[in-house]
């Protein structure tokens, strides 16, 4: 590991311990003066923040913040005055905010009949590494159409020249949570992670890496179609499979669904989002992520990760087990070669065991 990236993990811990201890108030008000300057460093803050149960920042809009059915709309986040909601937004008539975070906000609005949800970004951030990511989002959505993936509606400036985007409303549960409330069986969860993967691996083709896959940007809706969400941070692959930028920064991620060559610095290609996917389905089998990084000091977390063991996975059938071992491998080029690969695995072993619902 290159000394930067060691120097760059000091930073975010000293700037974790000078904000662990401030009220909720003040902390989002720090990660979002940090944020101006340094997005991937507030990033980093607020995520060690949440692994250590102070609180989320939703620095970032988190795509929670989309899900529909919570009951009164909350994201959770510590009560705080704010202003009242828009009216309307471009052509969007509001209905009401969803969310608020310390950059951005998310309204649930209509247009014609069609509910939409509007994200929009706070006053402020005009020039800044947050508005240039924003950009990114809507450039990237703008080439992602597929079932599984939340679609961009439309996307413009309000009259204040607040940047927004317009995606589908998604009313729906986290992956994780959907297939434990339906007490979904081990081979439904399989069709559901393969509908995903399907998601995924169309990104991919279309050179889009998502980076930060995890329960919460996938949501299932009633009928159990997964919906992919929250391409934030997503990069564009350029024509070797690796995301175009070198990696300037150390987090742009969520720790314990991240790949050992994203915490370490290493530019990520596919293989990442295989890893986070991986991840993911271990959850979905066994209830638990296999690897619990949250809440470690950074440098024992940066000295284990690349040398992680696999812990062995709780259900009886050897071929899974290798199949999800294979895609959790800490070294990328032991993975599949694609995350179609490795669906392509888990669908035949899923054709040995079941038939396939009508």
């Amino acid at each position: 590991m290159s000394s930067a990236i060691r120097d760059r993990w000091v930073e975010v811990e000293s700037a974790f311990e000078d904000l662990a201890d401030l009220d909720p108030e003040a902390r989002l008000t720090h990660l979002a003066a940090i944020a101006l300057n340094d997005i991937e460093l507030a990033n980093a803050v607020g995520e060690l923040l949440a692994a250590d149960t102070v609180e989320r920042s939703a620095l970032d809009l988190d795509a929670a913040l989309l899900v529909a059915v919570v009951d009164d709309g909350s994201t959770g986040a510590a009560p705080r005055a704010e202003a009242a909601a828009p009216r309307i937004i471009g052509r969007y008539k509001i209905l009401r905010r969803v969310g608020r975070g310390s950059s951005g906000e998310v309204f649930e609005a209509e247009s014609k009949g069609r509910r939409v949800a509007v994200k929009r970004l706070l006053p402020g951030f005009a020039g800044t590494e947050i508005e240039r990511r924003f950009a990114r989002e809507r450039e990237i959505l703008t080439g992602l159409d597929h079932p599984a993936i939340a679609r961009l509606l439309d996307a413009g400036t309000d009259r204040s020249g607040r940047a927004f985007l317009v995606l589908e409303w998604v009313e729906g549960r986290d992956i994780v949570s959907f297939a434990t409330e339906r007490a979904l069986p081990e081979l439904e969860r399989l069709r559901l992670f393969l509908r995903l993967c399907e998601a995924v691996e169309f990104a991919h083709r279309h050179r889009v890496l998502h980076r930060d896959l995890k329960p919460s940007n996938i949501l299932v809706t009633e009928s159990g179609w997964p919906k992919l969400l929250d391409f934030g941070i997503a990069r564009l692959l350029d024509a070797e499979g690796t995301g175009r930028e070198t990696a300037s920064g150390v987090w742009l991620f969520t720790l314990d669904y991240a790949a050992p060559e994203q915490i370490l610095g290493r530019r990520p290609g596919p293989a990442a989002d295989q890893f986070s996917l991986a991840v993911i389905l271990y959850e979905l089998l066994a209830g638990e992520r296999p690897f619990e990084r949250g809440g470690r000091p950074i440098s024992r977390v940066l000295r284990d990760v690349d040398r992680e063991r696999v812990p062995r996975l709780p259900w009886a059938d050897r071929d899974l087990r290798t199949i999800v071992a294979r895609a959790l491998a800490s070294d990328p080029a032991a993975r599949f070669e694609t995350v179609g690969a490795f669906a392509n695995e888990l669908a035949i072993w899923l054709a040995e065991r079941g038939p396939t619902p009508v």
